[in-house]
C-alpha cells in the first residue's frame, strides 16, 4: 500500500526545519506550497545486471528457505533489491569485481541455516586502513565502518577502511568470533556436547549451558527464558508464557505490532504506524527520509542528507554530495 498524500505531506512537513537552509533556503517562509526536492538515488549500471540478478535468486532462495522473512515483503522484492546491491557494489572503485567468481559464488545449502550467507566470493578491495569506502568489499581488510558524523551525530554519509578483525589470521584451530564485551577475538567454536565458556563460543544454533557444554537452541514452542534456552534463528522469539513463537511478517498496510496472541513485525523495512497500527513503508529511493521519525529507505538505499541515496564514493569528503 503506497503512502497516502496525507501520510507523505506529514513526513516532509516534519522535516521541512532541518532540511530548508541546506537545500531550499530562498523558500523556507512557511508558505504551505513549500517543497522538499526530490534527489537522484544514484542507481548504477545495468552492465552486471545477469550475473546479479543469478546470484541474488540463489540468496534469496536461501534466505526464504531458512525462514529469514523479515527483510523482504517477498522474494521477488529480495531479488530485486539485492541484485541491485549487488550492481552498486560492481560499480565501486575499489571493489575487485570479477563476474567469473560471482557466477560460481553459491550459496550454503538452504537445509544448513547456521552457515553465513550472502558472499559475493571477491578478492580484497583496494582500500588501504583510513582509506574512504562504501562497502565492505572495497577494504583489504574487508571491513568498511561508517560510524557517525561527529557534528550533526546522524550515521555517517561515508565509510572508513578499518583493521582486519583478529589481525586478519588466528592460531591454528582458532577462529576470529564476535565476542558481545571483547570484540573481534580469536577462539574456538565448540561443536554440539562440546565444553564452552563463554554465550558466542557455541556454533550456530547452539548455546553455552550451565553445565558449560553446547547445547541446542530451543524451537518452536519450546520453553525459553531464564533457565532455559534462547530461542533458535531470527524469526523466534521468547512470548509473555516463556515459550518460542514465531516473529510473524506483516506486508505494507497490515495490522503490525501484537494482534490477538501473535507478534507482528513490518518485514521490506516497513515502519509500525503507532496511531493506526498498520505497517507504512519505507520512502522511495531519492526520496525524503528520517530514521529518527522512522521514515527510512529500503536497502540497499541508506538515509543520507534526509533522502534515500545508494552509497557512493560521491557522498565521501571532498567529493560532492548528492
Amino acid at each position: 500500500m503506497p503512502w497516502s498524500s496525507e501520510e507523505r505531506g506529514a513526513g516532509a512537513l516534519a522535516l521541512a526545519a532541518a532540511l530548508c537552509p541546506a537545500l531550499l533556503a530562498a523558500g523556507c517562509d512557511g508558505e504551505s506550497s513549500f517543497a522538499i526536492p526530490f534527489v537522484d538515488a544514484g542507481a548504477p549500471g545495468d552492465r552486471n545486471a545477469a550475473v546479479c540478478a543469478a546470484w541474488a535468486e540463489g540468496l534469496c532462495a536461501h534466505e526464504n528457505a531458512c525462514s529469514f522473512l523479515l527483510t523482504w515483503t517477498d522474494p521477488a522484492q529480495c531479488v530485486q533489491r539485492e541484485t541491485l546491491r549487488c550492481e552498486l557494489i560492481a560499480s565501486d572503485r575499489d571493489v575487485a569485481f570479477d563476474p567469473t567468481r560471482v557466477t560460481a559464488c553459491s550459496e550454503p545449502d538452504a537445509g544448513d541455516c547456521s552457515v553465513p550467507y550472502g558472499s559475493l566470493c571477491l578478492d580484497q578491495g583496494r582500500g588501504k586502513v583510513g582509506a574512504p569506502c562504501v562497502w565492505d568489499d572495497g577494504c583489504e581488510s574487508g571491513a568498511c565502518d561508517y560510524g557517525f558524523d561527529p557534528v550533526t551525530g546522524d550515521p555517517a554519509a561515508c565509510g572508513t577502511c578499518q583493521l582486519e578483525p583478529c589481525g586478519g589470521a588466528c592460531p591454528s584451530g582458532q577462529e576470529c568470533i564476535l565476542s558481545d564485551d571483547a570484540g573481534a577475538i580469536c577462539g574456538t567454536v565448540a561443536g554440539p556436547g562440546d565444553p564452552c565458556t563463554r554465550p558466542d563460543n557455541c556454533t550456530g544454533f547452539y548455546y553455552c549451558a550451565a553445565d558449560g557444554t553446547c547445547a541446542p537452541d530451543a524451537e518452536l514452542g519450546d520453553p525459553c527464558g531464564e533457565g532455559s534456552p534462547p530461542c533458535a534463528g531470527g524469526n523466534l522469539y521468547c512470548d509473555g508464557t516463556q515459550h518460542c513463537s514465531v516473529i510473524m511478517a506483516a506486508p505494507y498496510g497490515a495490522a503490525c505490532g501484537i494482534v490477538g496472541s501473535d507478534t507482528y513485525v513490518c518485514a521490506g523495512s516497513g515502519t509500525c504506524d503507532p496511531t493506526s497500527g498498520e505497517c507504512l513503508p519505507p520512502a522511495p529511493d531519492g526520496d525524503v527520509c528520517d530514521d529518527s521519525q522512522g521514515l527510512g529507505c529500503l536497502p540497499p538505499a541508506r538515509c543520507i542528507l534526509n533522502h534515500c541515496v545508494f552509497p557512493s564514493f560521491a557522498l565521501c569528503p571532498g567529493t560532492g554530495t548528492p
